[in-house]
């Protein structure tokens, strides 16, 4: 036998026992099985929050469309197409990423999340348009306003979710030694509370002495979402009271 068919049969048996196989000359590669990672855009998912999670896939055909389902969440997948919109129900949430390739559907991962409570907001008193200290008398005829100062991180990234409105305050004076009175009522549930909610004293306050301590009392608080979802928020006693002295 012709010693160069001799050496080419010899490369082929070395070429298949080392796993290769070829067809008309050309090797077969089996196709790598793509790679997926599940990236929240930021370190949490907030409970009651439009969340945005990418999903970045390699080794994936073009053609191929990206899905996700998630226990105890409503999902939307937006125009981005690898982007999808996570709103959170409960505690935890299970998301599971998959691709339909026309042909099938691939699962690609599942990824446990815990969900927690965005960040509490602060209650402020302006008066005058500014920030009361707490200490300095002010003027029966000042302009007062019970603003909501969201948490700054949380509404630079979820600015649809950090809305906010106060249903009414409550305004007391204390005229004796015993709890204070109340003496006045403001509605403000179609306000954006982080603007603030007026407080007009008008005539409440005329008949009291310079020095006398008034409160407003901040009563049932709510975030709305991107939904309009109204979502108590739950802050201490002492936190839903604003004080401050008339002179």
């Amino acid at each position: 036998m012709n010693s160069r068919i001799l050496m080419v049969l010899a490369c082929v048996v070395l070429l298949v026992s080392a796993g290769d196989t070829w067809a008309l000359g050309r090797r077969r590669v089996a196709p790598k099985r793509p790679k997926c990672f599940i990236e929240p855009q930021a370190q949490f998912l907030y409970w009651n929050t439009n969340n945005y999670v990418d999903l970045l896939v390699s080794n994936m055909s073009s053609s191929w469309t990206l899905k996700l389902k998630a226990t105890n969440a409503i999902v939307n997948q937006t125009s981005l197409g690898r982007r999808f919109s996570i709103i959170p129900q409960g505690k935890k949430t299970v998301l599971t990423a998959s691709a339909n390739t026309g042909r099938s559907i691939i699962k690609l991962k599942s990824q446990s999340f815990n969900v927690i409570k965005p960040p509490r907001p602060q209650l402020l008193l302006l008066v005058n348009g500014k920030e009361y200290n707490g200490v300095a008398p002010i003027s029966k005829k000042s302009n007062l306003k019970v603003k909501v100062k969201p948490d700054k991180d949380f509404q630079t990234h979820f600015p649809l979710d950090a809305k906010y409105r106060i249903v009414r305050v409550y305004l007391y004076a204390q005229r004796s030694l015993g709890a204070p009175t109340k003496i006045g009522s403001y509605n403000g549930y179609s306000v954006d509370a982080t603007k603030g909610v007026s407080v007009k004293l008008g005539s409440k306050l005329k008949a009291d002495p310079p020095g006398t301590k008034c409160f407003l009392k901040v009563d049932k608080f709510f975030r709305l979402n991107c939904k309009n979802k109204m979502i108590p928020v739950k802050l201490s006693e002492r936190e839903l009271w604003l004080g401050f002295i008339i002179k």
